[in-house]
Protein backbone atom coordinates (compact mmCIF):
# COMPACT_ATOMS: atom_id res chain seq x y z
CA UNK A 1 0.00 0.00 0.00
CA UNK A 2 1.34 3.42 -0.93
CA UNK A 3 1.96 6.16 1.64
CA UNK A 4 -0.08 9.33 1.14
CA UNK A 5 1.13 12.60 2.57
CA UNK A 6 -1.41 14.91 4.11
CA UNK A 7 -3.01 13.97 7.40
CA UNK A 8 -5.80 15.37 9.54
CA UNK A 9 -4.95 18.36 11.70
CA UNK A 10 -6.30 16.60 14.79
CA UNK A 11 -5.86 13.21 16.44
CA UNK A 12 -7.83 11.29 19.05
CA UNK A 13 -5.76 10.51 22.12
CA UNK A 14 -7.12 7.66 24.24
CA UNK A 15 -6.06 8.00 27.88
CA UNK A 16 -6.59 5.21 30.41
CA UNK A 17 -5.17 4.30 33.77
CA UNK A 18 -5.85 4.00 37.47
CA UNK A 19 -5.89 6.62 40.18
CA UNK A 20 -5.28 5.85 43.85
CA UNK A 21 -8.13 6.50 46.30
CA UNK A 22 -8.47 6.39 50.08
CA UNK A 23 -7.99 3.03 51.74
CA UNK A 24 -5.62 1.78 49.07
CA UNK A 25 -8.36 1.46 46.45
CA UNK A 26 -7.60 2.22 42.85
CA UNK A 27 -10.17 3.56 40.43
CA UNK A 28 -9.90 2.85 36.71
CA UNK A 29 -10.49 5.68 34.28
CA UNK A 30 -10.54 6.25 30.54
CA UNK A 31 -11.34 9.19 28.30
CA UNK A 32 -10.35 10.52 24.90
CA UNK A 33 -8.86 13.91 24.08
CA UNK A 34 -9.12 15.57 20.69
CA UNK A 35 -5.79 17.27 20.06
CA UNK A 36 -4.00 19.27 17.41
CA UNK A 37 -1.34 17.32 15.54
CA UNK A 38 2.19 18.68 15.92
CA UNK A 39 4.95 18.02 13.43
CA UNK A 40 8.27 16.38 14.21
CA UNK A 41 9.97 19.74 13.65
CA UNK A 42 7.63 21.48 16.10
CA UNK A 43 8.27 18.79 18.70
CA UNK A 44 12.06 19.28 18.45
CA UNK A 45 11.87 22.98 19.23
CA UNK A 46 9.04 22.88 21.78
CA UNK A 47 10.13 24.12 25.20
CA UNK A 48 6.73 24.01 26.94
CA UNK A 49 6.20 21.86 30.01
CA UNK A 50 3.80 18.91 29.85
CA UNK A 51 0.79 20.82 31.24
CA UNK A 52 1.30 23.81 28.93
CA UNK A 53 1.75 21.54 25.92
CA UNK A 54 -1.43 19.55 26.66
CA UNK A 55 -3.37 22.76 27.35
CA UNK A 56 -2.26 24.24 24.03
CA UNK A 57 -2.99 21.20 21.85
CA UNK A 58 -6.23 19.95 23.44
CA UNK A 59 -9.40 21.01 21.63
CA UNK A 60 -12.01 18.76 23.21
CA UNK A 61 -12.73 15.50 24.98
CA UNK A 62 -15.18 12.67 25.42
CA UNK A 63 -15.72 10.32 28.32
CA UNK A 64 -15.29 12.97 31.02
CA UNK A 65 -17.84 13.27 33.82
CA UNK A 66 -18.36 15.61 36.75
CA UNK A 67 -18.57 14.41 40.37
CA UNK A 68 -22.23 13.43 39.95
CA UNK A 69 -21.52 11.30 36.87
CA UNK A 70 -23.00 13.73 34.32
CA UNK A 71 -21.14 14.29 31.04
CA UNK A 72 -18.69 17.14 31.44
CA UNK A 73 -18.37 19.47 28.45
CA UNK A 74 -14.84 20.49 27.55
CA UNK A 75 -13.60 23.81 28.86
CA UNK A 76 -10.20 25.18 29.87
CA UNK A 77 -11.05 25.37 33.59
CA UNK A 78 -11.99 21.67 33.69
CA UNK A 79 -8.85 20.77 31.70
CA UNK A 80 -6.76 22.72 34.22
CA UNK A 81 -8.43 20.77 37.05
CA UNK A 82 -7.64 17.49 35.28
CA UNK A 83 -4.01 18.48 34.73
CA UNK A 84 -3.72 19.43 38.40
CA UNK A 85 -4.03 15.73 39.36
CA UNK A 86 -0.45 14.76 40.22
CA UNK A 87 1.17 12.91 37.31
CA UNK A 88 -1.79 13.34 34.95
CA UNK A 89 0.09 15.79 32.71
CA UNK A 90 2.90 13.29 32.10
CA UNK A 91 0.42 10.43 31.63
CA UNK A 92 -1.55 12.40 29.02
CA UNK A 93 1.63 13.55 27.29
CA UNK A 94 2.80 9.94 26.97
CA UNK A 95 -0.61 8.95 25.58
CA UNK A 96 -0.34 11.82 23.07
CA UNK A 97 3.11 10.69 21.93
CA UNK A 98 1.83 7.12 21.59
CA UNK A 99 -1.24 8.25 19.62
CA UNK A 100 0.66 10.49 17.20
CA UNK A 101 3.69 8.26 16.60
CA UNK A 102 4.16 6.01 13.60
CA UNK A 103 3.93 2.32 14.46
CA UNK A 104 4.93 -0.85 12.72
CA UNK A 105 2.06 -2.79 11.20
CA UNK A 106 1.21 -5.88 13.20
CA UNK A 107 1.95 -9.13 11.42
CA UNK A 108 -0.89 -11.54 10.80
CA UNK A 109 -0.12 -14.30 13.29
CA UNK A 110 -2.76 -16.61 11.84
CA UNK A 111 -0.72 -17.46 8.75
Amino acid sequence: MAMRLGFSDTIDVPVAGTIPEAGGRKTDFSFTLTCKRVSAEESKTDKRGFSDFITDVTQGWSGMQDRSGADLPFDRAALKELLDVFGMDVHIFNAYVDAISVKAKEKNSGR
